[in-house]
């Protein structure tokens, strides 16, 4: 287990030097920004059934509702996966070659 640790900590490290002499070194946009805290949700009211009796906007006016996949339409989810990642199931959560193209990308602008 430690040799896999040093080992993919290696990698890691060598990754970080490869990409600062490539002139990648701002990765840092190719990611997307933070995701908004548990704060960042609407204000629900609900009966002793869960169904929703009232909710109230967050400062900025928006509506943020809490939500399941189950309750999310399981076409939708199809769309959004074709139109955002297309090897979605074909990698293990980072597409490590979108985000170098987008690497590039940024870079070239």
């Amino acid at each position: 287990m430690r040799v896999k640790r040093a080992l993919g900590g290696a990698v890691a490290a060598a990754a970080v030097m490869a990409a600062g002499t490539l002139g990648l070194d701002r990765l840092d946009r190719a990611f997307p920004p933070p995701l908004p805290g548990p704060e960042a949700i609407s204000t629900v009211v609900v009966d002793r059934h869960g169904a929703l009796l009232r909710a109230v906007s967050l400062a900025d006016g928006r509506w943020r509702l809490p939500v399941s996949a189950a309750d999310v339409d399981p076409g939708f989810v199809r769309i959004l996966i074709a139109y955002e990642d297309r090897r979605f199931h074909e990698h293990r959560g980072v597409d490590a070659r979108a985000v170098l193209a987008h690497a590039l990308l940024v870079e070239r602008r």
